[in-house]
């Protein structure tokens, strides 16, 4: 498989020893930057405030924004916000993830409603998925939500942790999603102008 990053894209501080990738609960400071899908620049952090951002772009980016490949053979593209070496994982590298895991949560959860400001003010909780052969190997996904697509404003915070992935959905305005929950983990779609975390993956 491929080294997943065990840090969202954007967190400052990267040293396990002060800012501990798999804190319990988890904290403000894993949570890093939002994108929407097929921009290179960010949108918004964790520390950006919760209300709607002035000048929120409502344009979907093009297609293969962030693929210039295939879904079953990937390629980096230019706008992929990743660094040197890394990339957005694909749908397929989502799911074999989740296969090759065990599911978990921290934290405090609120129910998944859409959008709700319900569990704003909370930073704590993450899905987590731990490897089968060691349980000494996992990633943590912090549950950041995510911004409006129409405003820019936080949403859900605490009852997902839905991460973009590098696929757009062929002929509309839709990208996919690595998503996780409190006891349950899928792939699914929404408007690319959204805003979601990114966690990248090695680019081999």
């Amino acid at each position: 498989g491929h080294r997943w990053d065990r840090y969202n894209l954007g967190v400052a501080n990267v040293n396990p020893a002060t800012n501990n990738p798999d804190a319990v609960p988890s904290v403000q400071a894993l949570y890093g930057n939002y994108y929407q899908w097929g921009r290179q620049a960010a949108v918004a952090n964790a520390y950006s405030g919760d209300g709607a951002i002035a000048g929120w772009n409502n344009t979907p980016a093009p297609d293969g924004s962030w693929n210039s490949g295939t879904a079953a053979a990937p390629v980096k593209a230019p706008l992929d916000p990743c660094g040197t070496g890394d990339r957005l994982p694909s749908p397929a590298e989502y799911t074999r993830l989740g296969n090759y895991t065990r599911h978990t949560s921290i934290g405090n959860w609120t129910t998944f409603t859409g959008n709700t400001t319900v569990g704003l003010s909370d930073f704590t909780a993450a899905h987590i998925m731990t490897s089968r052969k060691s349980s000494d190997i996992k990633l943590s996904f912090p549950a950041a939500g995510h911004r409006n697509p129409t405003t820019g404003a936080q949403l859900i915070r605490q009852s997902s942790a839905i991460y973009w992935l590098n696929m757009e959905v062929g002929g509309n305005n839709s990208a996919r999603q690595g998503r996780g929950f409190q006891s349950s983990w899928d792939t699914s779609t929404y408007l690319k102008y959204a805003g979601y975390p990114v966690r990248c993956i090695q680019d081999k």
